[in-house]
């Protein structure tokens, strides 16, 4: 059919009934194809929409391979990106006459354009300022190129991809209003009703915590430093927040509006609220630079949890404000639960963390001593060092408690370093008494595995006279997939001392990256061990474990070792070294004494 002017108008008519009644970009760029490759056949029309970081997003081109469209989404333009990608960075037509052989179109690109395309014409699509939105293109057959006919299709086309892509980005302008706080960027109020309404919903969610944060007398900002820099402020917080460790996969940040916050924690019970709410406070108390003072800001903090304290978004949202409000009657900058009741386990939870602090101070912890053996021979491969808390008003603090009350209030770097240094305290005491124990580990929680460490180590082991390959650190899966860890981890190995993953296999992160990591040694998940003499799948996973080890020449110690069966069965799979109650409790520095003597294992 040969095309006329009444039938690109009838196309234009179609196109634009499309926009007016809201189809979605897609379709429209679809739609404009069709019509345009049926006015004049001979040629394959594809719409690219140029985003806000310069980059191609494929909307339509029904009759061209979706591999060869996907290949662009995502691709910065650029001179040398094909004709669509060199077309929206110049703001001109560009005509490739041979797109198979075109140094200019990237290989990987190449390899999937189809072999019938002789010909590439694409077409900038710009708004009324001159800027690119996006690109316009015909694909030809050999032999084929642009005529006057496609002049005047695009000629046509070009506005109406324009119309389109403004409508869509009207759109989106339109959702982010709705949807996000215009000054700190966050998802608001209603975005916040819609998500716990979802995760209320969802079947897998046993647990949500809601956090408001509130600024305290920030009033106060406005009058005395002005309004400028009350937005500052609320932008700086709203930063702190996003970046203070609590928005761990799961969890979400919300703008309530004015001064207020919401922070989501999924899975998290009243003691996982307090320790994300104590990292609130302590980031946003930073001193925050306004108007060129260090301004000293504090924030409330109300707590309400799902499903105790409600069954629907708006019940924990009110139960929440009202908690907040209680904080705030309070004097500021702390936290309250919607109950009473959780409310008080939360301030006990507070005096620990003083009690944990004096005990730091006083030096009232001690360290116990669990051997690590050679299950062919019995001989002690080592021993891992285990903080231990014996309170005295409180009695005994099990490890699970008190170390991660410690991380949550700041305490765990102090922690980690006094353990390091008794342990190597100790071990030079036991070679004094001509006591042979041949190495000990050392836990270190991720928030204190941090550059300074190297250097401390260093200087313990110079100060008892210890060599490095008798001190071996053990980290746990999530330190190895942190950069700035790993450089850590780097020259602690430089030093000569060994790096242990702990609790491995438990999330299988790390296994990509062990053979760049400077890990010595693996220690198997207890969990594995405990279904390892009735479930085959723990056999394997144990097995796959301890063939991951071998093949990067690395130990591996399976902890949790407390049956005859399991160490039976460990030495089938090759796994010769173990660690639990089938040979000794953690025992004190005396009671390891008489273990080593009476067990002659040393």
């Amino acid at each position: 059919m040969k095309p006329t002017s009444t039938t690109i108008a009838e196309m234009r008519v179609e196109v634009l009934d499309a926009i007016a009644s809201g189809m979605p970009l897609r379709g429209v760029a679809d739609l404009l194809c069709h019509r345009v490759e049926q006015i004049a056949p001979g040629f394959a029309a594809t719409v690219v929409r140029v985003d806000a970081d310069r980059r191609l997003r494929p909307m339509g081109g029904p009759s061209m391979p979706k591999a060869y469209c996907d290949a662009f989404d995502g691709v910065e333009i650029g001179y040398e990106v094909g004709a669509c990608g060199s077309a929206a960075f110049r703001g001109e037509p560009v005509l490739s006459q041979d797109p198979h052989n075109d140094p200019t179109w990237p290989e990987s690109i190449r390899a999937l354009l189809p072999t019938s395309v002789g010909s590439c014409w694409s077409s900038p699509i710009k708004d009324g300022d001159g800027h690119v939105l996006g690109t316009f293109a015909f694909y030809y057959l050999p032999g084929a190129g642009p005529e006057a006919i496609h002049l005047e299709i695009a000629e046509a086309c070009l506005p109406l991809c324009r119309i389109a892509i403004e409508r869509q980005q009207d759109a989106e302008r339109i959702a982010l209003l709705t949807h996000y706080d215009a000054l700190t960027g966050l998802p608001n109020r209603a975005s916040l009703r819609s998500h716990l309404t979802e995760l209320i919903d969802d079947p897998a969610v046993h647990g949500i915590a809601l956090l408001h944060i509130d600024i305290d007398r920030f009033s106060d900002i406005n009058e005395s430093l002005g309004f400028a820099d009350g937005d500052r402020l609320l932008v700086s917080v709203a930063e702190r927040l996003r970046g203070h460790g609590s928005l761990a996969p799961g969890h979400e940040l919300f703008s309530l509006g004015g001064d207020g916050y919401a922070l989501v924690l999924v899975g998290a019970d009243a003691e996982g609220a307090t320790g994300h709410a104590e990292q609130v406070l302590s980031h946003i108390s930073t001193p925050l630079p306004l108007s060129d003072l260090p301004v000293v800001v504090s924030a409330s903090v109300g707590i309400s949890l799902y499903p105790n304290d409600g069954q629907d978004s708006a019940e924990l949202m009110r139960q929440a404000d009202a908690a907040v409000g209680r904080a705030k009657a309070s004097g500021g900058g702390g936290y309250r639960f919607s109950e009473p009741l959780i409310d008080r386990a939360a301030q006990d939870r507070i005096v620990l963390g003083v009690a944990l602090r004096a005990a730091l101070r006083g030096r009232h912890l001690r360290l116990a001593y669990q051997p690590q053996v050679d299950m062919t021979d019995m001989r002690l491969h080592a021993v891992e060092a285990l903080s231990r808390w014996d309170d005295a008003t409180r009695g005994p603090i099990p490890p699970d408690r008190f170390i991660p009350l410690a991380e949550q209030i700041g305490q765990v770097a102090e922690l980690d370093a006094w353990a390091l240094r008794e342990a190597c305290r100790q071990l030079a005491e036991w070679d004094s008494e001509g006591l042979r124990v041949p190495s000990v580990s050392v836990n270190f929680s991720p928030l204190s595995f941090r550059a300074g460490l190297p250097g401390l180590i260093a200087a313990l082991l110079d100060e008892n006279g210890l060599t490095p390959d008798r001190l071996t650190i053990e980290v746990t899966e999530s330190v190895v997939m942190d950069d700035t860890s790993v450089a850590t981890a780097w020259q602690i190995r430089d030093l000569g001392v060994g790096l242990s993953v702990d609790d491995f296999g438990t999330g299988f992160s790390a296994i990509a990256r062990l053979p760049f990591l400077p890990i010595t040694e693996l220690k198997i998940d207890r969990s594995f061990l405990e279904g390892i003499d009735e479930n085959p799948a723990y056999t394997a996973l144990t097995r796959a474990v301890v063939g991951i080890g071998e093949s990067l020449g690395l130990r591996v110690i399976a902890e949790g070792v407390e049956t005859v069966r399991q160490a039976e069965l460990l030495g089938e799979i090759g796994c010769p070294l173990g660690q639990g109650f089938l040979f000794a409790k953690p025992e004190d520095p005396e009671a390891l004494r008489a273990w080593l003597t009476s067990r002659n294992v040393a």
